[in-house]
């Protein structure tokens, strides 16, 4: 998931965006990112990942954490 986050957030401190993510992702999202991180990123983690930066929680998350750039992609 960390590299998802590099590419798609360049410039953005990781593990802030990290936690955000991971705070609000589902069980089964986070057991389906899980999984993708034995091969690699797949389509379908980073589908998930730009899914649960889009939520409101999340976003609001990232915003307290003074995120700007990465509200700014968010729907990228």
């Amino acid at each position: 998931m960390t590299k998802i986050v590099v590419d798609r957030f360049p410039g953005a401190p990781v593990e802030p965006v990290l936690d955000c993510v991971i705070d609000n992702a589902s069980a089964t999202q986070i057991y389906a990112l899980a999984a993708d991180t034995i091969g690699g990123p797949t389509e379908s983690s980073i589908q998930i990942v730009a899914d649960v930066v889009q939520k409101p929680e999340t976003i609001t998350c990232l915003s307290t954490t003074g995120l700007a750039a990465v509200l700014s992609g968010a729907g990228a």
